[in-house]
């Protein structure tokens, strides 16, 4: 009956279905539970048993303590072939280019202050709807972008930092300075967001996302408002806050 219900553990949310989903054991203690639209469930077992059922059961990943080293948690990730994927935390400078093994995954984020590069396997994610990176210095946006031609939800975010820092690199100092010509070539972008970048202009070929609704390019080093603005038919929402043009920054070294 549950599965005939839904398809996922996380689907099991208001209004279609009743709200946090949960199971006791015999003497009335919580055995699965889960609080969907904030994505968090559990699962109460020992130990021995969350390794064993972990490695027989693809896409059960429960959490254990060996997972805080990113060798056995990416070792996890590749088995379950998630849909939906958050690598935060590590303090990795690299992404493993055998993420191009993830070929379900639909939801990627990649908060990791060290990343400088995205892997070139990342563009070979055909079904990939959301992409956000958020990284101290991101390089570039490679040209591969425009491979991902299901993606719906594309966030960029230099400035990110996981822990205090002495020194916050300023934003006129973050090498990704561009952004590709073939970011036009996401038919189905919705929401594109890139911030706190040494952008000074947008390409011309921004004007080829038809359906996108929300632009954020707040942040960043524009001269000027981007005149392709104009001609995206069905945007509904432009943030151009505090960029060269129109200054509202405060220098947050000052804050440290």
């Amino acid at each position: 009956m549950l599965k005939e219900a839904a398809t996922a553990f996380y689907e099991w949310q208001h209004p279609r279905l009743p709200e946090d989903l949960t199971f006791v054991d015999h003497a009335g203690r919580e055995f699965l539970f889960q609080v969907a639209h904030e994505r968090m469930g559990g699962l109460q077992v020992e130990e021995d048993e969350a390794r064993r059922l972990e490695q027989e059961v693809p896409g059960l990943f429960l959490c254990l303590p060996e997972h805080r080293e990113f060798e056995t948690f990416w070792k996890a990730v590749l088995f379950h072939q998630p849909h939906r994927l958050e690598i935060f935390g590590f303090g990795i400078t690299v992404i493993p280019e055998s993420i191009r093994q993830l070929t379900d995954l639909r939801e990627l984020m990649i908060h990791e202050s060290y990343v400088t590069r995205l892997p070139e396997g990342l563009f070979e994610l055909r079904k990939l709807e959301s992409l956000s990176v958020y990284t101290a210095n991101l390089q570039e946006i490679p040209a591969g972008i425009g491979k991902l031609g299901s993606l719906r939800h594309l966030t960029i975010a230099c400035g990110s930092y996981h822990n205090s820092v002495d020194v916050i690199l300023p934003r006129e100092d973050v090498s990704l300075h561009r952004i590709p010509p073939e970011i036009g070539q996401l038919s189905q972008l919705e929401n594109l967001c890139i911030n706190y970048t040494a952008i000074a202009d947008v390409p011309a070929e921004l004007r080829e996302l038809k359906k996108l609704r929300w632009l954020s390019l707040s942040r960043n080093c524009l001269a000027s408002a981007p005149a392709v603005i104009d001609e995206l038919p069905q945007l509904e929402y432009a943030d151009l806050d505090d960029n060269l043009y129109n200054p509202r920054s405060m220098n947050w070294n000052s804050w440290l």
